[in-house]
């Protein structure tokens, strides 16, 4: 039998996750680019500090980095990729270690500099 407190947790677990899926189903809808997953080591310049950090998705529109910091939002950000070169870019979100940026170039200029290794 389930303690109380046990079976609390519990529900408060499945109530999180529930909350989670949602709220990236509304990130979803609101994203006007197709996501690709990637797995890339980057640098994102920001506030004159330059910090390592990982993409693991990106679009025409922006990416998603795994930074081990706090970043400042709102301020502009270059994301750096040795393979692909640089990206005028803004912090708008920071979840954790998660942080999205939207980028500030044209999505044309996205597609060409990542043309022969991901269709965007």
């Amino acid at each position: 039998m389930l303690g109380g407190a046990a079976w609390s947790t519990g529900v408060t677990m499945v109530d999180n996750f529930a909350d989670s899926l949602a709220s990236e189903a509304t990130a979803a809808q609101r994203r006007q680019h197709r996501r690709k997953r990637v797995m890339w080591a980057a640098k994102v310049e920001i506030d004159e500090r330059s910090l390592d950090c990982g993409a693991f998705d990106v679009s025409l529109g922006g990416a998603k980095l795994r930074v081990k910091t706090a970043v400042p939002l709102k301020r502009a950000a270059r994301l750096i990729l040795d393979r692909f070169g640089s990206l005028r870019a803004i912090a708008v979100w920071q979840r954790g270690e998660a942080v999205g940026l939207r980028f500030l170039e044209p999505p044309e200029r996205v597609r060409q500099l990542f043309a022969g290794t991901l269709v965007l």
